[in-house]
């Protein structure tokens, strides 16, 4: 109801940087979901993202129908996810992480190289979704509503499946990987099915970022991309849903705090460090854990006044 509502009162601007959120809660959560959840330094979040971005790109121009191009986008997401979940196999921690990043490296080069496809650096416009298919909507508004409703299901699913078996069986591969194999669980049959899964939800995201600009590009599927959903999941709360959204709200708000505090775009790296480093230090679980740090403290004040 308040996404409804919204829809119509909300400017332009604000519209469309809400649709941006939106997307990015469903990028977070899928991200999280191997990085927190099943224990996978992935650092190829952005390509797995632009797989589905440029699919749905390719699709759409091709005139096939909205939904069946959003499939599109979600399946080749998937695939491209899939690809990464075989070297995590064998790899892990520091291992797999420079695996994925040079998958991340590979698919901005061809992202910028494969003209025909891509359009290179020019990137693809998608003209037809500047048109919203509800006949006497905006497009802004569309976009804008099918974002906030799709974050909220995706959200309410990620809830329900990670506090099920499936979480369950997440948690068992990731703190006891034997004893998990003891119990009969393969670890490749649950890989495949976990980043399948991650990819697909990063493709709804694709399809939200693609719809709100009508445009991609590979200056939007980086390697500095990558890292920033990395680091604001780790800021936000590892293995927490919570946690995801407050990632969202970083990936999207701390550009554009950079950019209306003047503060050069070369210097987002060195933010971006520094703020792992405070994390890490201060709040180890990310912000999510703030809430119970202080009332912690808070009990420990008041017993230690109570006993004095």
């Amino acid at each position: 109801m308040a996404i409804a509502i919204l829809t119509t009162v909300l400017p332009g601007f604000r519209l469309s940087l809400g649709t941006q959120l939106f997307a990015y809660v469903v990028i977070c959560l899928s991200a999280n979901l191997l990085f927190g959840y099943a224990d996978e330094i992935v650092l190829a979040q952005a390509a797995i993202v632009g797989f589905g971005a440029y699919g749905f790109a390719v699709a759409v121009n091709a005139g096939i129908p909205l939904l069946l191009a959003a499939l599109v986008a979600i399946a080749l997401s998937s695939v491209g996810s899939v690809l990464l979940a075989f070297p995590a196999l064998r790899l892990q921690g520091l291992f797999l992480a420079i695996i994925t990043l040079a998958f991340q490296f590979a698919f901005s080069g061809a992202a910028e190289g494969w003209r025909a496809v891509t359009g290179g650096l020019n990137g693809i416009a998608v003209n037809s979704l500047f048109t919203a298919p509800v006949p006497g909507m905006e497009a802004e508004r569309f976009w804008f509503l099918v974002a906030g409703l799709l974050a909220v299901l995706v959200v309410l699913a990620m809830r329900r499946l990670v506090r099920g078996p499936f979480g369950r069986g997440l948690a068992a591969l990731r703190d006891a990987p034997e004893a998990a194999a003891a119990l009969g669980m393969r670890a490749l049959h649950w890989k495949l099915v976990t980043f399948a899964l991650a990819g697909s939800i990063s493709g709804v995201g694709a399809v939200l970022l693609v719809g709100r600009t009508a445009y991609v590009s590979p200056g939007s599927y980086t390697v500095q991309q990558s890292m920033l959903i990395t680091v604001a999941i780790i800021v936000g709360g590892v293995a927490s849903i919570t946690g995801s959204v407050l990632a969202a709200f970083i990936v999207v708000g701390l550009p554009e705090l950079l950019f209306a505090l003047g503060v050069s775009a070369e210097l987002t790296p060195v933010i971006i460090a520094l703020a792992i480093v405070v994390c890490l230090r201060f709040l180890p679980r990310g912000i999510v854990s703030l809430p119970g740090l202080v009332e912690r403290r808070l009990r420990r004040a008041h017993a230690k006044g109570a006993s004095s």
